[in-house]
């Protein structure tokens, strides 16, 4: 039963997170446009512009 209780743990844990944060940085010389990240069941249109060298913080929802 020992061995399981780190395994459990962890998969607790996992479960738990349902935000993800992304620090996205264009780090070409040219804009980008349309960036988009979403996860496999959320169908929020949501993109990103992004200028050479522009950073920008995406928080992502995965509930």
């Amino acid at each position: 039963m020992k061995n399981y209780i780190p395994f459990i743990i962890v998969i607790a844990l996992l479960s738990s997170c349902s935000r993800i944060s992304f620090d996205i940085t264009n780090e070409s010389k040219f804009d980008i446009d349309s960036l988009k990240i979403q996860a496999n069941e959320n169908l929020n249109e949501t993109y990103l512009s992004l200028k050479p060298n522009e950073s920008k913080k995406y928080i992502l929802d995965m509930s």
